[in-house]
């Protein structure tokens, strides 16, 4: 079982860091259509406890980030009183975010605030007397295009393309959008918190929801958890490190 979540973990950092820029700029592909011939992937030497991963006709990441201009200020991502989840001076990401639900707190320290990029944690609370639960996370209003890393087996992701929610599946680990055309990139981790693991996907109120789950199986109180962190960027590819660095940072994993 370990090595296929080694196979997992490997698999998909390689995908995001070398061929993200591909995934941007190919045809959409949605779970209902066949995958861009341009992210294929062939995975071997499973079994003997090695991973291989090659990926044909990817990009470099210079030439796939060409069209993005890393250097360009950003405002500041911010929830504000109306639920929406916004860029001050720039697009709204999120709507309808009930404010009695989540609440907003930045993932760094006023000093650490950067032009570039701009982060947060959206908090919630959940009931007591279930081990899972499931909130609306409002409407999705700006995405030209989409990346979803959702778990398709016990042990095993796959990346899913699109240009809206509908196109979010079940049991999303991982979510990279563009908002418009070249930008900005806005990404989104659900994360695990306080005894639950969150997922995203969309729901049947034709909206996104985050689904909590135990991590024992059992109805754990919550008195507050870190459910999803939120960033924004210009690069697409210095928002994943700094994404990742800065949940690694706060949950201390």
């Amino acid at each position: 079982e370990m090595r296929f979540m080694i196979a997992d973990i490997v698999l998909s950092f390689v995908l995001l860091t070398s061929n993200i820029g591909e995934a941007f700029r190919t045809p959409i592909v949605t779970r209902n259509k066949v995958r861009s011939p341009g992210l294929r992937m062939v995975v071997t030497n499973i079994d003997s406890g090695n991973v291989a991963v090659k990926l044909p006709n990817a990009r470099s990441s210079q030439s796939s980030a060409g069209k993005v201009n890393p250097g360009s200020a950003l405002g500041r991502l911010e929830l504000d009183k109306e639920g929406r989840l916004r860029i001050t001076d720039g697009p709204t990401i999120m709507e309808d975010l009930s404010p009695a639900t989540w609440k907003g707190i930045s993932a760094v320290s006023e000093e650490e605030v950067g032009d570039a990029i701009s982060s947060l944690f959206l908090h919630t609370t959940l009931p007591a007397g279930s081990a899972q639960h499931a909130l609306s996370l409002g409407s999705l209003v700006s995405c030209n295009k989409l990346l979803a890393c959702a778990r398709l087996t016990r042990y095993w992701m796959g990346p899913l393309f699109g240009d809206s929610a509908e196109d979010i599946p079940l049991d999303t680990q991982f979510l990279l959008m563009e908002t418009s055309e070249n930008g900005p990139y806005a990404l989104m981790l659900p994360l695990v918190d306080s005894g639950f693991r969150a997922s995203l996907e969309y729901g049947d109120a034709k909206e996104m929801e985050v689904i909590f789950y135990s991590e024992s199986g059992d109805a754990v109180p919550s008195t507050g958890m870190r459910a999803v962190y939120v960033a924004v960027g210009t690069d697409p590819f210095e928002l994943l490190k700094t994404g990742f660095r800065q949940v690694a940072d706060s949950i201390g994993s």
